[in-house]
C-alpha cells in the first residue's frame, strides 16, 4: 500500500494538528462545551494551576503547566517540552515533531516576540489555554490543552491568525501607491506598486509572480525574509516600476484546481490593472518575473498576457513529479544523515517514490487519472502543459533565466542545466547561475537543504537586483 504525501515546490506550510484530538482549525464543540468559567489573563497575573519553576528565559509571565509547554516550545528546548506532555501525547509524537511545528510557525509569522492575552475555557475534565502571541509579522493564537490532572495533552496552532506588516521605510528616492488585482470581482488581489518618485517620460515595469503556497506580496518566509520587496525596492531604486500582489490562495483560500486558476490567470489580470491604476506613469514595457513555480509558468504567462519579456527565477523545465521526486529524495536522505529515519523507513520511502514516479511517468494523460504522484491528475496536467521549454521556443520575446547553486528546491546540476541546454542556440534567451545563493535568491548562511536555511534574516543578492535590472533596460525601448 503506498504511503500518502505530497510536498509543494516551495513549502509554505503552517497551522497544523500536533495532537489532542481535534482538527486545527475546531473549536471547542459547540454540543460539549460547557464553559464554567472564562478570563482574560494579563501577562502579570498568575492561574490556580499546579504552581511550577518558573524558566530562565520566558514571554508567557504566568505560572502554570500550559504556559510552561509553550515557553518551552517558542525557546526551541523541545527536550524539556515534550515531557511536560502527558503518556499519550508523547506516544504520539516526539521531539523533531514539535521541532518541524515550531519551523512551520514562525515560516508564516516570523519569530514570537511578545505574549498579548490568555483566554482560558474549563470543559468537562480538560482545560484549553489560548494564548495570543505577536509574531514579527502577525498575531497568532496558539492553544494549550490540559487534562483532568493538569498535564499537556493537545496543542493546536490553527485557532487564528491574522497577518500584521511591519511598517517599512522605502528608500530615497523611491514611491509607493496601491493596486488591486482583479478589481471589482470577488477576486480582488491586493497590490502594490513601486516606483522611482522622480520618473519622467515611458519606464519599464515589471510584475513579481509567486511561487507554490499561500503567498503575500513580499513572498515572505519567517517573517523577515521578503524577497518581492528586496525586489521592487531595488529595482524601483534603479528606475523601474515594480507590481506586486497577494496571491489569490493567501486572500481567497481554496484548492486550485489547474495552474491558470493559482497563477496564470491572475498573473495576466495584473497587466490589466497595472495600466489601468498606475495613474500618471506610463511604461515603456512591462515584464514578468516569477520566482519557483511562478518561474516555471513565466513563459506562458509571457506568451498568454502579451508581457514584453519574462524572468524566470528558480523555476524548472521539468514535470511537477520529477521535481517532487528529487525533493523527497533529499529530505529522506537528510533525515537519515540527522539520525532522524532508520534505513530500514527510508528504503520503504524510496519504494514507495519509485513506484509514484515509474506510475507518473506512465501516465500518458494524468489528466484522465485521479491522481498523479499523490496529487490531482487535472492539476498535474496543466503543470506539464505550461512547462517553460515549448514557451520560450515558439516566442522570441526575450528570456532570462536565473538559478542559485545552493537552491534545496530547483536543482542547478537537473533542473538549470535542462534550461540551459534546451535554450542552446536561442538568441532571445540568456542564463546565468550564482553561487552560494538560496532558492530566494538570498547568500545561503547554513548547511541545511530545509526551511530551516530560511530562518536566518537575509535580502536578495545585490548581484540579482544588478542583472534583472540590466536586463530590463537593455531590453527596453
Amino acid at each position: 500500500m503506498k504511503k500518502n504525501f505530497a510536498v509543494l515546490l516551495i513549502v509554505l506550510a503552517f497551522s497544523v494538528v500536533i495532537f489532542g484530538g481535534c482538527t486545527e482549525s475546531e473549536d471547542l464543540p459547540d454540543e460539549q462545551e460547557e464553559v464554567i468559567e472564562q478570563e482574560i489573563i494579563e501577562e502579570t497575573e498568575e492561574t490556580a494551576e499546579e504552581e511550577i519553576d518558573e524558566p530562565d528565559v520566558e514571554l508567557i509571565k504566568e505560572n502554570n503547566k500550559a504556559a510552561a509547554f509553550l515557553n518551552k516550545f517558542l525557546a526551541g528546548d523541545m527536550a524539556d517540552a515534550f515531557e511536560l506532555l502527558n503518556e499519550p501525547a508523547k506516544e504520539l509524537m516526539g521531539e523533531a515533531v514539535l521541532e518541524d511545528l515550531r519551523i512551520r510557525f514562525t515560516s508564516w509569522g516570523g519569530e514570537f516576540i511578545e505574549h498579548l492575552s490568555t483566554e482560558v475555557h474549563h470543559v468537562a475534565n480538560a482545560s484549553a489555554y489560548d494564548f495570543t502571541m505577536r509574531q514579527f509579522s502577525g498575531i497568532r493564537t496558539l492553544r494549550v490543552s490540559l487534562d483532568d490532572a493538569g498535564e499537556v495533552q493537545g496543542f493546536f496552532g490553527g485557532i487564528s491568525y491574522e497577518r500584521v506588516m511591519p511598517e517599512a521605510e522605502l528608500p530615497d528616492g523611491v514611491s509607493e501607491i496601491d493596486i488591486i488585482v482583479n478589481k471589482g470581482t470577488a477576486l480582488e488581489l491586493p497590490g502594490k506598486l513601486t516606483f522611482p518618485a522622480n520618473a519622467s517620460g515611458a519606464i519599464p515595469a515589471v510584475i513579481l509572480v509567486h511561487g507554490s503556497g499561500a503567498n503575500d506580496m513580499d513572498s515572505s518566509l519567517f517573517g523577515h525574509n521578503m524577497p518581492f520587496r528586496d525586489i521592487a525596492y531595488g529595482l524601483a531604486e534603479r528606475g523601474i516600476a515594480v507590481l506586486r500582489y497577494d496571491k489569490r490562495a493567501f486572500v481567497h483560500p481554496h484548492p486550485p484546481t489547474t495552474v491558470s486558476e493559482e497563477t496564470i490567470d491572475d498573473a495576466v489580470a495584473a497587466k490589466a490593472a497595472l495600466l489601468e491604476q498606475s495613474g500618471a506613469l506610463e511604461f515603456s514595457n512591462i515584464y514578468v518575473a516569477g520566482l519557483s513555480l511562478g518561474g516555471v509558468l513565466g513563459a506562458r504567462i509571457a506568451e498568454e498576457g502579451e508581457y514584453d519579456g519574462a524572468i524566470l527565477l528558480a523555476g524548472s523545465p521539468r514535470a511537477f513529479y520529477e521535481i517532487l521526486y528529487d525533493q523527497n529524495v533529499q529530505a529522506i536522505n537528510e533525515s537519515l544523515k540527522a539520525g532522524e529515519m532508520s534505513q530500514d523507513d527510508a528504503n520503504d520511502w524510496f519504494d514507495t517514490l519509485d513506484e509514484l514516479l515509474e506510475e507518473a511517468r506512465n501516465t500518458p494523460n494524468p489528466g484522465e487519472v485521479e491522481t498523479v504522484f499523490e496529487l490531482p491528475g487535472v492539476y498535474m496536467q496543466s503543470f506539464i502543459d505550461s512547462l517553460p521549454l515549448t514557451f520560450i521556443a515558439r516566442n522570441d520575446t526575450p528570456v532570462l533565466i536565473l538559478q542559485g547553486s545552493r537552491d534545496f528546491q530547483i536543482f542547478a546540476d537537473r533542473d538549470f542545466k535542462m534550461f540551459v541546454d534546451g535554450t542552446q542556440g536561442m538568441a532571445h534567451v540568456e542564463t546565468k547561475l550564482y553561487d552560494n545563493v538560496n532558492h530566494l535568491f538570498m547568500q545561503s548562511q547554513t548547511e541545511y537543504n530545509d526551511l530551516r536555511e530560511y530562518m536566518v534574516r537575509g535580502n536578495v543578492d545585490e548581484r540579482v537586483i544588478i542583472d534583472m535590472a540590466d536586463w530590463i533596460i537593455r531590453n527596453s525601448r
